[in-house]
């Protein structure tokens, strides 16, 4: 089947998956969407997400978030659950990224990622066996995914406009 197929390409990878609170998440779209509703939004995104992810790698995905609410949906796709003390998405990545410091390589991705595909994962996935660092900018000059290989080959700097900070720090 397929995840016998993927496990031996991927099997020195992580998946690193960063998850804000409800207050924090989507938060531009507090206007129409109350906390509650946000949540919801996330952890439906979330779930689709890791459903993309474990299309193409069984092996091991870290989400790491502040509250409960997503653990679930986390246990669900077979994925381990770190909690952050919520000070923010790079802390939460910088915890991820030290539980998975025995990998041959890491890729990071938020929570909230919207329309991930199977394919776009493995792409991501490839692109790592290959080069020691991917990056993946944002329409608005952040960075929507991460791969690092080792795990600490640079530093991370999430934020606005990190595309332009990891592409200098991968150089």
């Amino acid at each position: 089947g397929v995840e016998g197929s993927v496990r031996p390409l991927y099997a020195g990878l992580a998946v690193v998956v960063a998850v804000q609170d409800a207050g924090r998440a989507k938060s531009r779209l507090g206007g129409h969407l109350d906390p509650g509703q946000r949540h919801s939004l996330v952890q439906a995104m979330l779930d689709d997400l890791l459903t993309a992810i474990r299309e193409v790698h069984a092996g091991q995905i870290v989400v790491v978030s502040p509250v409960h609410g997503y653990d679930a949906v986390a246990h669900g796709h077979g994925a381990e659950v770190l909690r952050d003390p919520g000070t923010g998405y790079l802390p939460a990545v910088m915890l991820g990224l030290a539980h998975a410091s025995g990998r041959e390589g890491v890729v990071v991705l938020p929570g909230d990622l919207p329309q991930a595909r199977g394919e776009d994962v493995r792409a991501l996935l490839d692109a790592l066996r290959l080069a020691p660092v991917v990056l993946v900018p944002s329409i608005d000059g952040g960075t929507c995914a991460l791969g690092l290989r080792p795990p600490d080959a640079m530093t991370p700097a999430f934020g606005p406009d990190s595309a332009a900070r990891h592409r200098e720090a991968a150089r």
